[in-house]
């Protein structure tokens, strides 16, 4: 007699044969709705993050260069405003003061922001995702509208003796309060915490199958706010121009009645013998940034009441009196990070560590970008708006490279892949139907199941085919950075041009699944170097074998299929993954700072001698994170 197991598949098959196309559409829009929202809360922050990032720039070497005529007042004389206000900052004097500021804002925000990464990683499974997330974008709404409000002196506004009202700080406690405000942003996690906070939402609502490309379509939201925030934000700048001045007398409406009129904005004076007049341009509309800071704020109200929580809800549920299975306290961001010791032969497992240092290797790519940018403009005379191209090159490129090339890759990959024994009989198709299986179908339930534990075994096997075909797409990209890097400091050297550097920015973009690749590898040899009840990759590797701890589907009743063993192995999983995104947010962020000072003293050194050679190291971080990569093994 045919059991009820047994005929379940095909009624199961039958009625999705049933269904209509608009059901079956619909059913598809369900079971991915919740990757949906949350990619659409990730690109609504990346819109507004990366429109703002120009305005904030710019807005900083504004104070910057007030404070610095309001340290040196005798060179006021010297400031000429024909053709704008821009040229008195111009002066290599006041370029190096500002340079000095930069440097001292961005150390402050990303030394301060990566420990405070550390902190907050370890609270994402404790206060939950959403309330770490918000806080990060928090830390991002307050910078932006404290640049927004903060008073810009002379010669871009008023000097400290002729302004009026409360803020009358001075040019020098002006830019006091922005260091103030920076410690401030930074200890609310900068956008570390919430790049970190979206990448673990992603994890908790993709199985293992879905994985790599749920990572590539949130590197797609990114994209999208890279390419289209700074034309959003200048758009609104260009068509609603607002000044601080004028933002603040429309807040003040209480205060003037009918019979006292309103004090118009602040108009530069006539100029005398002894300060010349500012013109006011561009630097007083603070519209981007006011735009930045409501969009911010909008975004924070959608994950209150848009996205679910999706950590664990018994945040205890690995703490249990069985001494094989870890304590929370055991998965913190900085401890995953040291070689564990396996208990089948004592060695250390370093996988995690070579991870970590895979992804500080490659991510060198994003400070040789900018450093390029700043050579453009030294040598070729590169202007604002051969920077907006360069930036849409790296948009249009990326967004080219994982809409077409990585999936073609991605696709040979797989055919060529070698694949563990156990699958080598079985069609691509077959596997994604295994791996996308539900922990239900897969969880055997008593000894008789055979059927259910042979699944159970060939999930595991494929998690460690999809983890091989990950790092060979990682390993595909490093290499083409390596030599696309190495032909962009042959052409800085030999037959430097315009049309070469936008070449070699543009073929950078062709690796970009290399971070999504490393990443789903990583989430794998987390969870399995943490070592839970049951080992998801097999330490044999001759024999190909391995069992999978199931990964949880959003909203599934696990307490209902699989009891309170699954429970805890989705309450670990979750854990670990939050712990491991926290890692590599800190990894980034400590990347950024280092190879900016290493990268900027090579560029400041050697721009007239030798200007090849700060790509030259960018070829050689490449190939070192290619050498990192190829020493990774997915088993144990």
């Amino acid at each position: 007699m045919t059991s009820q197991e047994e005929r379940q598949p095909l009624l199961g098959e039958r009625g999705a044969a049933g269904k209509s196309r608009w059901a079956q559409a619909v059913d598809s829009l369900q079971a991915e709705w919740p990757l949906i929202r949350t990619l659409l809360v990730a690109t609504t922050f990346f819109l507004f993050y990366y429109g703002k990032q120009g305005f904030e720039m710019t807005a900083t070497r504004d104070l910057a260069c007030a404070a610095y005529y309001g340290l040196h007042p005798d060179e006021v004389q010297t400031i000429t405003f024909e053709g704008g206000n821009t040229k008195a900052c111009s002066p290599s004097s006041v370029e190096s003061f500002t340079a000095q500021v930069t440097f001292v804002a961005d150390i402050l925000s990303t030394g301060i922001g990566s420990m405070a990464v550390i902190f907050y990683g370890s609270k994402l499974s404790k206060w939950g995702r959403r309330p770490v997330l918000m806080i990060g974008i928090l830390s991002e709404t307050l910078i932006s509208f404290a640049l927004a409000m903060l008073p810009k002196f002379y010669p871009f506004g008023p000097t400290a003796q002729t302004a009026s009202g409360s803020w009358r700080l001075g040019p020098l406690l002006s830019l006091a309060t922005l260091f103030a405000m920076t410690v401030f942003y930074a200890m609310l996690g900068t956008e570390l915490v919430v790049i970190s906070a979206i990448r673990v939402l992603v994890t908790d609502v993709s199985s293992a199958a879905v994985r790599t490309r749920n990572y590539l379509f949130l590197t797609i939201s990114i994209l999208v706010g890279l390419t289209f925030g700074p034309l959003l934000l200048s758009l609104c700048a260009e068509l609603y121009p607002i000044s601080r001045t004028g933002f603040l007398a429309s807040l003040d409406w209480r205060r003037h009645g009918p019979e006292t009129p309103r004090q118009p904005p602040y108009s530069p004076r006539p100029p005398t013998d002894q300060v010349p007049a500012p013109v006011l341009t561009e630097h007083s509309n603070v519209t981007a940034l006011l735009v930045a800071t409501a969009g911010m704020m909008a975004t924070i109200i959608t994950v209150a009441f848009l996205l679910p929580e999706t950590a664990p809800r018994n945040a205890e549920a690995l703490s249990d009196d069985n001494d094989q299975k870890r304590k929370p306290s055991d998965i913190s961001t900085l401890s995953i990070i040291l070689p564990r010791r396996r208990p089948s032969d004592g060695l250390l497992d370093w996988r995690i560590t070579r991870v970590a240092l895979t992804e500080a290797l490659a991510n060198t790519s994003i400070v040789g970008l900018s450093t390029l940018a700043q050579y453009g403009s030294y040598r070729l005379g590169w202007t604002g708006e051969n920077i907006s191209l360069l930036v849409s090159i790296v948009g249009v490129g990326r967004g080219l490279a994982l809409a077409i090339v990585v999936p073609a890759i991605f696709y040979v990959l797989e055919r060529y892949t070698r694949k563990p024994a156990g699958l080598r009989h079985l069609t691509n198709g077959e596997i994604k139907r295994i791996a996308n299986s539900t922990p239900a179908e897969t969880a055997p339930e008593g000894d008789d199941d055979e059927d259910a534990d042979e699944l159970h075994h060939l999930k595991g096997l494929v998690s460690l085919w999809k983890a091989r075909v990950d790092l060979a797409l990682a390993k595909f990209s490093y290499l083409l950075d390596s030599l696309v890097w190495l032909f962009i400091s042959l052409a800085t050297s030999q037959f430097l041009s315009t049309t070469a550097l936008y070449t070699g920015i543009f073929l950078l973009q062709m690796g970009a699944g290399a971070q999504a690749a490393l990443h789903s590898v990583g989430v794998t040899v987390t969870v399995d170097a943490l070592g839970y009840t049951t080992p998801l990759l097999s330490s044999s590797s001759s024999s190909d074998s391995a069992a999978s701890v199931p990964d949880p589907l959003p909203g599934q009743d696990l307490n209902a299929t699989a009891g309170g063993e699954a429970e805890r192995e989705e309450a670990f999983h979750k854990r670990a993954t939050a712990a491991f995104f926290a890692l590599i947010s800190l990894v980034d962020g400590l990347t950024m700072t280092l190879s900016k000072i290493l990268t900027t003293a090579v560029y400041v050194e050697t721009l007239d001698s030798v200007p090849w050679l700060p790509f030259f190291l960018f070829a050689i971080f490449q190939a070192a994170a290619l050498l990192c990569v190829s020493t990774i093994q997915v088993h144990r």
